[in-house]
């Protein structure tokens, strides 16, 4: 193989130490006859094949960046059923109905089997000899270039794949770049976090709070890490006395049709009402102790609760109401999130965020910092949409483009030109499974393998347990056997570079060996038992003899076992620092007066389909929006009152129009909304794909070029537009649309004012 220090060089891993708890497993029929058994790592289906008994895989869930974990249910060598992973800190054996849905994913009857290349404007088959020869060519070439000229562009990325690539882009050169691109980004908010506290992302505990003060933050739904917050959620409620939640946003989320209060506020505003309760609750010596700068007390006396309520239209009862609520409950959570971090004011809306919870006393209590992990290498780096107009940007002079487990093509707004200037790259190589908008304009498409077939560790941005890698393994044999991982091509591509790559075969030999030179790492006295969930059997490594009983061979193997297994691995972490705030009052431009485009555009991911990668999965088209029970359709959600204003009836045909562009879509008239705002939900309008194509409209084709006045971001809820219905009222398809069904009244409904879910001042 190579020396040890040669080794850690090519795997890119520092030293550190590790604490795994061991287990494992005998692959022999007769104990697999006896029940669930977890497997580590591959196996032939006709060696391992009981008819009519399941085997289960832990792995990792890779259907958004939250990086659950999961357990996969496998009978005759075909994965049959996901659910989570009980021992894993982010979603503790729960999974959401995208996870669920990976299925379909990896069952896809359109997933792409062979190689193809552009010829004469169209995509044809291509032998895998030639597929690789080319790619390995243009790989070459750009690196006698030092890398000027390329690029290589994913999604958010972390573990030992993400180290892999960051060594590719070494190999390289200086001029190669990349990319890490994500529709639904939290850049902003990464760096408020950073500006305020130091931090990327703080560790959160809801559970601890009496009063949750909700800005925009649907950590319910989509925000962040869903499942993990949505456990904080049900701790939080379960208190005596009952946590109560306060939520603030343009457009009501699933998080907010669960609020005690929940309140509509005019889109782009929402940091004007956290400085007015932060200058509200200046008025008493107890927070204003907190504040002793008398320039910050200065600033905050800008944002009177009258002008605050001018600008947010929330009342100024109510706002003192709220006020009122922070000062008697405690402790508090403040979030500021989704809208409030995607307008043009987004990283300052944090920071009012920030200003807030140091006020209130938080910082410590419901807001902490995270342990740092002892391998920075491995962290995650998340993508943005600052990045997508960067990689627009720079396609003119880039010659070689490499895309892996993202579509820019389909998520950049028109005004970028991205689709134009994809066109003129010269070398346009995808790799993905299926084919997507990006895939199909692309001059060299290599299938790679879906997420239940591959390897990979992950760190999750929200990580409640720092130094935590979820370990991805394939659950069954790959589909096609010729198809391989994203991580096997670009080691392919490092041997080329650097013979020391050409000792792996491919990644999961690269990724056992690393997880292997981990343990040397360790302070392991011995092998630890750990207890299995219920649903799998019992440990069988659980050796009395001490560690030095084994061979160093023996040891590796049984920590790899143990380790993929378990489908975790925990790495050594430094104790976190106190968190402080380094306080800022920021300064909030007014709203601008209403022009020919009166109304803000508010784009909202759905639970189901995302940021849109999900259009393509029936299971979840057919799943119904949870507020308006639509399904397999886009919508535009607007205001009652404002719908009688403009003479739309629910279900008209309407056009929403920016400077940038227009669509067509059907109306949906919904009291959770501003009257100010019109709502898009992601996701449809795709080019490509069975279940996709020509379904919905995609909102992201006609915003505005406004973004981030701080951070770059691109502001998903900041365009202006204007509305005309242009059609008669059409059948939006529903899964409850009335209270009556067959002609039976099944279910009962109450509207939000019977149950006094909204209030009004």
């Amino acid at each position: 193989m190579t020396d040890r220090r040669n080794f850690l060089r090519l795997m890119g891993v520092s030293a550190g130490g590790v604490f795994v708890g061991l287990t494992g497993c005998d692959l022999d029929t007769e104990s697999i006859e006896e029940g669930a058994e977890t497997v580590a790592g591959l196996f032939d289906p006709e060696d391992f094949i009981v008819p009519g008994q399941e085997i289960w895989y832990a792995s990792t869930c890779m259907q958004c960046p939250a990086g659950c974990g999961i357990h996969a249910r496998v009978r005759e060598g075909r994965v049959r059923k996901l659910e989570g992973n009980p021992d894993s800190p982010i979603n503790a054996g729960t999974l959401c109905a995208m996870g669920q849905a990976g299925l379909q994913h990896h069952f896809n009857p359109d997933r792409l089997q062979r190689p193809m290349a552009r010829k004469d404007d169209k995509l044809v088959e291509l032998g895998w000899d030639e597929a690789q020869s080319r790619l390995g060519d243009a790989f070459a070439r750009s690196r006698e270039r030092k890398g000027k000229g390329f690029a290589l562009v994913t999604g958010s990325v972390s573990g030992h794949g993400g180290a892999l690539l960051r060594t590719l882009l070494e190999q390289l050169g200086p001029g190669a770049r990349h990319y890490a691109v994500e529709a639904i980004s939290h850049e902003s908010a990464r760096r408020a976090n950073r500006k305020a506290a130091g931090i990327d992302m703080p560790t959160i505990d809801m559970s601890k709070a009496a009063l949750v003060l909700c800005v925009g933050a649907d950590f319910l739904g989509t925000w962040l890490s869903p499942l993990h917050l949505s456990a904080q959620y049900a701790r939080f409620r379960k208190q005596r006395p009952r946590g109560a939640l306060i939520v603030v946003e343009p457009k009501m989320s699933v998080t907010g049709g669960n609020a005690d209060w929940w309140r509509p506020i005019r889109p782009g505003s929402e940091g004007w009402l956290m400085l007015g309760l932060a200058n509200l609750l200046l008025r008493e010596p107890e927070f204003a102790q907190r504040l002793p700068e008398s320039a910050l007390r200065d600033a905050l006396q800008r944002y009177d609760v009258d002008d605050v309520a001018a600008q947010t239209d929330v009342p100024r009862g109510q706002i003192e109401r709220m006020a009122k609520a922070l000062r008697e409950r405690r402790p508090s959570l403040v979030l500021a999130g989704g809208a409030a971090e995607s307008g043009a004011q987004g990283m300052r809306n944090v920071e009012a965020a920030w200003l807030l919870n140091h006020l209130l006393g938080n910082l410590g209590q419901t807001i902490e910092a995270p342990a740092a992990a002892a391998h920075p290498e491995l962290a995650p780096q998340p993508g943005s949409s600052s990045a997508l107009r960067a990689l627009a940007d720079a396609l003119p002079n880039l010659d070689t483009v490499i895309v892996a487990g993202t579509n820019p093509v389909y998520a950049a707004p028109g005004f970028l030109q991205l689709r134009e200037r994809w066109a003129k790259v010269a070398n346009k190589i995808v790799l993905a499974p299926e084919l997507d908008e990006t895939a199909a304009a692309a001059d060299l498409l290599l299938p790679v393998r879906s997420a239940l077939e591959d390897w990979g560790t992950h760190a999750p941005e929200l990580n409640p347990q720092p130094g935590m890698l979820h370990v991805q393994q394939p659950v069954m044999q790959p589909l096609y056997a010729n198809v391989p991982g994203t991580a096997d091509v670009m080691l392919k591509l490092l041997a080329r570079a650097d013979d020391g790559y050409a000792a792996w075969d491919d990644f999961h030999a690269y990724l056992r060996d690393a997880v292997q030179e981990l343990r040397t790492e360790a302070e392991l006295v011995g092998p630890r038992p750990y207890k299995l969930p219920a649903l799998l059997a019992p440990p069988v490594f659980e050796p009395a003899t001490p560690e030095d009983a084994f061979s160093a061979n023996e040891l590796d193997r049984a920590f790899w076992e143990a380790t993929v297994a378990r489908g975790l691995l925990q790495l050594g972490s430094k104790p976190a620092e106190p968190i402080a705030v380094r306080a800022s009052v920021p300064e909030l431009v007014p709203a601008a007066a209403a022009n020919d485009y009166p109304m803000t555009l508010i784009l909202s991911p759905r639970t189901a389909l995302y940021d849109g990668r999900h259009a393509n999965i029936p299971w979840l088209q057919e799943l119904p929006d949870p507020l308006t029970t639509i399904v397999w359709d886009s919508w535009a959600e607007l205001h009652p009152e404002t719908a009688a204003r403009l003479g739309i009836a629910q279900g008209d045909l309407i056009e929403v129009a920016s400077a940038h562009g227009r669509l067509e879509v059907k109306a949906m008239l919904f009291p959770g909304i501003h009257p100010e705002a019109v709502a898009i939900p992601l996701g449809q309008g795709h080019d490509v794909g069975r279940y996709a194509k020509g379904v919905g409209v995609n909102p992201l084709s006609i915003l505005s070029p406004v973004f981030d006045e701080d951070s770059g971001e691109l502001a998903l809820c900041a365009t202006r537009v204007k509305l005309r219905r242009i059609g008669q009222t059409a059948t939006l398809v529903r899964m409850a649309p009335t209270d009556y069904q067959h002609e039976r009244r099944i279910v009962r409904t109450v509207s939000a004012k019977q149950v006094q879910q909204t209030e009004k001042g």
